[in-house]
């Protein structure tokens, strides 16, 4: 089943060089020493006609359900897993990754304006609930923390979990998959994914911004590889596999005019490579918003451009054993 869409760190050195400063180098072919990698399970043929069913079975340009100029105010509510001191996320470092969300949504970390569109999303932090939990803490996917997530989330927010797992850097799972009403509906990411955490290159905050991509409806841009379909966008450039190389020249699907979109945030390159989505992916995530997420809509202020938002900006912050 295509359930989980999950991120996970390796460290593995083999046959690289390590300068001075600490950064390997490697051939393209080689794996980095921390790399991005899904966990996302095989499909079978019955999983990947469901899918093309699913997704009008082809690769078409959607149109906006929301219209280009309609901006969605989405309020997150973080959940910081803790053990005592040990790996309890700073407020400070919270409000820097909602900052990272909107630059990123917005289309300004792509800052030659090559690739990026506005998405029209911008994030309000309404909450950070420190949870301080020795026993979850230890395996962030066990039963336990999915029985705890019960008891903390709400459909009309986005729900971020941080979770020191030593395997992942985070995950989450697509929306028609797992949506409003189910004990799934949230994210989870490692705290050192944080802007300024320890989980160096992936420590500048695009980790959420990747698995946001996800619980809106997002696929890798490699998931079908050089086929017809894609990842179901019509303007990101296919590739072949899975890449984690920045580099811009990169081409693996002879019939795609474009080179690989290694720019992107959908891919498996490190935070300072990825920069952008496209109007096919911001136009794909409103989609699912309005099929998928409708009661995530309706709580969500909207507005135009030309109009002032007045939505609050305080944040609450709890203090809670459970």
């Amino acid at each position: 089943m295509i359930l989980n869409v999950a991120l996970v760190v390796f460290w593995a050195v083999n046959a690289m060089d390590i300068q001075d400063d600490g950064v390997i180098i490697h051939d393209e072919n080689e794996e980095p020493h921390h790399m991005r990698k899904c966990l996302t399970e095989d499909m079978d043929s019955e999983e990947e006609t469901e899918i093309i069913n699913h997704d009008g079975g082809q690769r078409a340009r959607r149109e906006n359900p929301l219209g280009d100029f309609v901006y969605l105010e989405i309020e997150v509510v973080f959940h910081v897993i803790h053990n005592g001191n040990s790996h309890k996320a700073k407020e400070s470092d919270i409000e820097k990754q909602i900052d990272v969300m909107n630059e990123a949504m917005s289309g300004r970390k792509d800052k030659n304006g090559r690739y990026a569109v506005d998405v029209n999303f911008t994030f309000i932090l309404r909450e950070i609930n420190y949870h301080d939990e020795p026993n979850i803490i230890q395996n962030c996917r066990d039963e336990a923390y999915k029985k705890f997530i019960d008891m903390t989330i709400s459909d009309v927010t986005l729900n971020v979990f941080t979770c020191p797992d030593d395997n992942y850097l985070g995950w989450t799972r697509l929306p028609w998959r797992s949506g409003e009403g189910d004990r799934v509906n949230y994210i989870t990411i490692h705290p050192g994914t944080l802007p300024g955490g320890s989980f160096k290159p992936f420590n500048k905050g695009m980790t959420l911004v990747h698995e946001s991509g996800h619980w809106f409806g997002l696929y890798h841009t490699f998931h079908f590889g050089c086929g017809l379909n894609g990842d179901f966008v019509e303007d990101t450039p296919m590739e072949a596999a899975q890449n984690y190389i920045c580099n811009y020249n990169r081409d693996t699907c002879s019939g795609d005019e474009a080179n690989d979109p290694v720019w992107n945030f959908m891919g498996y390159t490190d935070d300072d490579c990825v920069v952008a989505f496209t109007a096919g992916q911001r136009n794909r995530m409103h989609d699912n918003v309005v099929r998928n997420r409708p009661k995530l809509l309706l709580a969500s202020r909207r507005w135009l451009p030309t109009t002032t938002s007045t939505q609050s900006t305080t944040t609450k912050t709890t203090t809670t054993t459970i």
